[in-house]
């Protein structure tokens, strides 16, 4: 009987921490697109391998999971994850959708992190970034400046 309950134990923290992992993070491009245009903020698309990506693994750990970084997002930024998991499976629309992403983005390694403009225009793209959230959030925030033209 201890087996048993240890066991579940495992299992509703294993479950309950993938949970937390995801929250705030959206996996619906349509969506996401939605709500960037109608809160007027950026989007965060982060194509992760997030159970087998060394580098993704340490994003997420060092950045993403930082209160620094869920303070600013939340503020500026509807964020989105394009997962490529090698130990679970997706949503077959979401798997569908993923791949999709990945040819139209053309990425081939991860993480490939893009800043969108709130009306889904690419602006910049990024890889695995050492210096913790506030040399990243320095970084987005340099992207998510209006773009000044020559003539000014």
């Amino acid at each position: 009987m201890k087996t048993f309950v240890f066991v579940g134990l495992l299992v509703v923290l294993g479950i309950s921490d993938a949970f937390a992992a995801s929250a705030g993070w959206e996996d619906d491009y349509r969506k996401v697109l939605a709500t960037a245009r109608q809160e007027s903020k950026h989007i965060l698309v982060n194509f992760t391998g997030s159970d087998s990506c060394l580098p993704c693994m340490k994003m997420k750990a060092n950045i993403f999971s930082k209160k620094e970084f869920r303070e600013f997002a939340e503020q500026n930024l509807v964020l989105m994850e394009v997962d490529f998991p090698r130990k679970r499976h997706l949503p077959f629309h979401i798997e569908i959708q993923n791949q999709r992403l990945a040819k139209d983005f053309g990425v081939v390694w991860f993480p490939a992190i893009f800043v969108l403009s709130p009306e889904g225009k690419r602006l910049v793209r990024y890889r695995y970034m050492e210096g913790g959230p506030d040399r990243f959030i320095a970084t987005i925030k340099k992207s998510m400046r209006p773009q000044v033209s020559a003539k000014e």
